[in-house]
């Protein structure tokens, strides 16, 4: 992603503490968001409980 991206996902991270455009696909089973950027949003992450994370990245 491009430098600007990279700085929009650190802020909304660090106000919302959340990854950026979270969802579940299949509810309870499959999700989608934009990479994590801290502790908080992988905190987040878990809490929503998600066990496995897998990053798919150019």
């Amino acid at each position: 992603m491009s430098k600007p991206g990279n700085i929009w996902r650190k802020v909304h991270g660090k106000i919302t503490k959340k990854p950026t455009n979270f969802s579940w696909l299949i509810e309870d089973k499959l999700a989608g968001s934009g990479m994590p950027t801290s502790f908080d949003e992988l905190d987040w992450i878990l809490k929503q409980g998600v066990t496995s994370i897998v990053t798919m990245t150019e």
